[in-house]
C-alpha cells in the first residue's frame, strides 16, 4: 500500500480542495482519492440504480462479501447479475 496511513493523500486533498472548491474531494479506501460534484458518492449511484431498474436496494445488493472492497454484486431479483468494481 503506498498510503497505509492516509499522510500522503492528506496533503493532496488540501491542494485539490484549494484548486477545485467546486467538487467534493474524498479519500478512498486504501489507494484513492474521489474527486466527484458535491452530492455524487456511492449512495447516489445505488439510489440511481434503484430507480433505473426499479427494485428495491435490499434486494439488489448482495450480502455475499466481495472479493475486492471496492468491488460490489447487485443480483436483482429474477434478472441478470451486474457487477461493479471502483
Amino acid at each position: 500500500m503506498w498510503d497505509h496511513d492516509f499522510s500522503k493523500r492528506i496533503k493532496i486533498k488540501a491542494i485539490l480542495d484549494t484548486y477545485i472548491p467546486e467538487f467534493s474531494v474524498r479519500m478512498g479506501g486504501t489507494t484513492s482519492i474521489d474527486v466527484t460534484k458535491p452530492g455524487i458518492d456511492k449512495a447516489y449511484g445505488i439510489r440511481k440504480l434503484r430507480d433505473i431498474l426499479g427494485i428495491a436496494i435490499d434486494e439488489m445488493i448482495s450480502s455475499e462479501t466481495p472479493s475486492s472492497p471496492a468491488a460490489m454484486t447487485i443480483r436483482p431479483k429474477n434478472r441478470r447479475s451486474l457487477h461493479l468494481r471502483a
